[in-house]
C-alpha cells in the first residue's frame, strides 16, 4: 500500500532514468505486481501533474493487478518517448491487465507517445477525470499495433474513452457508461477494429452536446 504524503506533488512510482532524450530507452523489463496506491488527491496542490505510476520510454514494462486511486493527475501513464521530443523512438513489449482506477484528477489510464506491440485487458475506470477538462479522458489510448480486451469505464467526469490516431489495434468487450461527455471520442482508427461495444448514458449533465460514440480524423 502506497499512500501520498500531504503536499508531496510528486510520482509515486516512476523508472529511474526519466528524463532527458536519448536515442535508445534507458530502462527496460520492468514488473509492477498487485498492491493499492492512493495518491491523497485532496491534500495535493491540484495543479501540476502527478502520476500513481508513470513509465517513459521503457520497453516491456508489466503491470498487474494495481488498483490506483484519487491521484492528482494521471492514474497509470505509459509512454513511449520524453514528452521533450525525439518523436521517432518507440518502445514495444507492455502488458496491462487487472488495473482499477478511480477518482483521478486527469486521467485514470494513460497509453501514448509512440510504442508498439502492446497487451491491455481488464481495465475499470470509475470516477476518474475529476478535473472534468474536455481534453482528459477516463482511459486514453494513442498507440498502434495493441490488443484491447475487457475495458469498462463508468461515471467518467469529462470522456469515457479517447481514441487518438492509431492504427493496427484490436480491441473487444468495451463497455462504456455515464461519460459527462462523449462515451468514445475517436479521433483516427486506421486499419483497425472494435468489436462487441455497449456505450451508454454519456452527456450525463450535458443534455444533448456530447454523443455516446463521436467519430472524426486526424487530417496532417
Amino acid at each position: 500500500f502506497l499512500f501520498t504524503a500531504n503536499n508531496a506533488n510528486c510520482d509515486m512510482i516512476r523508472n529511474r532514468h526519466f528524463e532527458g532524450v536519448t536515442a535508445d530507452p534507458k530502462d527496460s523489463y520492468i514488473t509492477i505486481t498487485g498492491g493499492i496506491i492512493d495518491g491523497n488527491k485532496a491534500n495535493q496542490d491540484g495543479s501540476s501533474t502527478k502520476q500513481g505510476i508513470v513509465m517513459r520510454r521503457v520497453p516491456y514494462v508489466r503491470v498487474t493487478g494495481v488498483n490506483i486511486k484519487n491521484v492528482d493527475g494521471l492514474g497509470l501513464h505509459l509512454a513511449g518517448r520524453y514528452d521533450g521530443g525525439d518523436s521517432a523512438t518507440t518502445t514495444e513489449g507492455h502488458f496491462v491487465d487487472h488495473i482499477n482506477t478511480s477518482g483521478c484528477r486527469i486521467r485514470g489510464i494513460s497509453l501514448q507517445n509512440g510504442f508498439r506491440d502492446g497487451t491491455y485487458s481488464n481495465l475499470y475506470s470509475y470516477g476518474d477525470c475529476t478535473g472534468g477538462n474536455d481534453v482528459h479522458a477516463a482511459i486514453y489510448i494513442d498507440h498502434s499495433e495493441g490488443l484491447y480486451s475487457n475495458v469498462y469505464v463508468e461515471q467518467s467526469e469529462s470522456h469515457g474513452i479517447w481514441i487518438n490516431n492509431i492504427r493496427n489495434v484490436q480491441m473487444g468487450n468495451i463497455q462504456v457508461k455515464g461519460s459527462a461527455r462523449h462515451g468514445i471520442n475517436v479521433l483516427g482508427f486506421v486499419h483497425s477494429q472494435m468489436v462487441n461495444v455497449n456505450v451508454a448514458r454519456s452527456s450525463r449533465g450535458n443534455a444533448g452536446l456530447y454523443s455516446d460514440l463521436y467519430l472524426d480524423y486526424e487530417d496532417d
